[in-house]
């Protein structure tokens, strides 16, 4: 599958989303000692909706 500009933003936000949503649970897990799994699932959940949405609604036409 081809993507068009639009669609590639689109992925690279979630990607920036998800490696920013890692460097959160590496930073946690070396302060507290444990990982927080509150509320980074429903963030990385959410941009990747948000992201599926866009790149459809942005198809090749």
């Amino acid at each position: 599958m081809k993507f068009n500009q639009k669609q590639r933003q689109y992925i690279f936000i979630f990607i920036g989303f998800a490696l920013g949503g890692i460097c959160f649970e590496i930073g946690y897990y070396f302060i507290k000692g444990h990982i927080s799994l509150q509320q980074t699932p429903f963030i990385l959940v959410g941009v990747f909706l948000g992201s599926v949405i866009g790149i459809i609604i942005n198809k090749n036409k």
